[in-house]
């Protein structure tokens, strides 16, 4: 009798034997996670005698003073601990390529580094927190034989905002289209946005500091919103009059 998972988790395998006047009795258990790999196994004779073994396929690994636990099995002795920064500090890291995931008992994600080629793996972004943008979803090592070395990632937050647009005589923007163009980060693309049949507008993916808000409307001034690091899901920007 055996039962084996198809992925992580408890297996077992129980088998009876007779050769002669010897008769054995072998009972077989295992446990296979990302980072661990258990087994135990017991036998025992019609002779009195008996045996257990006990083995596990894991590893702390240390580097630039953090650390990582995995069981990689297909490096031939570097290694990479990746651990998550910023707004990534409380997440479950997970890749496409490797069994291996950070945040096991607080430590990094531990990923086999061949050393005589360059290695790539890719994060699983699938499971990232929503609003989180990760600068980089590649990581990139270099072959160094029995060595490792740390790849943070890096992220940041964004932001999603409402409001709501008046023209100086206090009626609303109907159907307005516009833009929310980041005053001091180049890098940060233009947010377009539309109003509703009451004004309201809501900006997605925004990035901290100041945005200059441009209607495509004709000669109504531009103005200017900040925003500032906030814990809630919608920053709630109130009413603008536009001159």
């Amino acid at each position: 009798m055996s039962y084996y998972p198809e992925n992580s988790g408890f297996g077992g395998e129980l088998s009876a034997n007779q050769t002669g006047k010897l008769n054995t009795l072998s009972a077989h258990a295992n446990y296979s996670h990302t980072v661990f790999r258990g087994s135990l196994t017991h036998s025992k004779s019609n002779t009195g005698s008996s045996s257990t073994n006990a083995g596990s396929e894991t590893g702390v690994f240390f580097a630039d003073t953090r650390y990582g636990i995995s069981r990689p099995n297909d490096s031939d002795g570097g290694f990479v601990i990746v651990t998550p920064k910023k707004a990534l500090a409380d997440t479950t890291l997970k890749f496409v390529s490797h069994d291996a995931e950070s945040g096991f008992l607080g430590g990094g994600a531990v990923i086999p580094n061949l050393k005589n080629s360059v290695s790539t793996t890719r994060l699983d972004l699938k499971d990232l927190p929503m609003g989180v943008d990760v600068k980089k979803d590649t990581i990139v090592s270099y072959g160094e034989y029995k060595r490792g070395f740390i790849a943070d990632v890096e992220a940041e937050g964004s932001y999603t905002a409402d409001g709501y647009l008046f023209d100086s005589d206090g009626e609303a923007f109907q159907h307005v289209t516009g833009y929310a163009i980041h005053t001091t980060d180049l890098s940060a693309h233009p947010i377009a946005f539309f109003t509703n049949d009451e004004g309201r507008f809501i900006l997605t993916e925004l990035k901290k500091g100041k945005y200059k808000i441009s209607l495509n409307v004709e000669d109504v001034q531009d103005f200017e919103i900040e925003i500032k690091e906030n814990a809630d899901e919608i920053i709630h920007l109130g009413k603008f009059f536009c001159k």
